[in-house]
């Protein structure tokens, strides 16, 4: 199991409360994907408040396709150069969790990622297995999630997105 600091939790808490601020602004909040520290930090010198990891970015800048192919460890990885990279909060795309979300979001906190998408679409190939997990499966996840925060004393950003209009 990754060990978190608490100087570590605490900086990314910072980011996560503004990143949690931002969201409930009553302003639209625009946040754009980047995929490697360049884009992001290009992002944050265009003067965008909050960056968001895309998973699609980040995985095609790796030579993988999108929806969890690449390792949990390299979505960890990248996403965490991107948040060290800048000083605006980073919100990860955890796609489902990477197959542990527990284990997902110890690590995006370790690296001072203030947030992260958790969807509950089914993944699979095109055509093949799509649709949305049993609501019970998400909301177990959403628990652990939950639950990671309470036990690291983290503020850590959660945005239970719904592919309710996936195709």
């Amino acid at each position: 199991m990754e060990q978190v600091s608490a100087d570590i939790v605490a900086a990314a808490s910072a980011k996560s409360r503004r990143l949690r601020e931002l969201v409930r602004a009553p302003e639209i909040l625009v946040m754009p994907g980047a995929y490697d520290v360049l884009s992001a930090r290009l992002f944050e010198q265009m003067g965008f408040p909050a960056i968001q990891g895309t998973s699609g970015g980040i995985a095609a800048s790796l030579g993988y396709l999108d929806g969890e192919v690449m390792s949990r460890e390299a979505f960890l990885d990248v996403t965490g150069n991107i948040a060290a990279a800048v000083a605006v909060p980073v919100n990860a795309d955890g796609e489902r969790g990477y197959g542990d979300v527990t284990a997902s979001v110890r690590g995006l906190v370790a690296r001072g990622v203030a947030g992260m998408n958790l969807e509950d679409g089914a993944g699979g190939k095109a055509g093949v297995g799509r649709g949305l997990v049993d609501l019970g499966a998400q909301l177990d996840r959403i628990r652990a999630v939950m639950e990671v925060k309470r036990a690291l004393g983290s503020e850590f950003f959660l945005n239970a997105r719904v592919d309710a209009f996936r195709s």
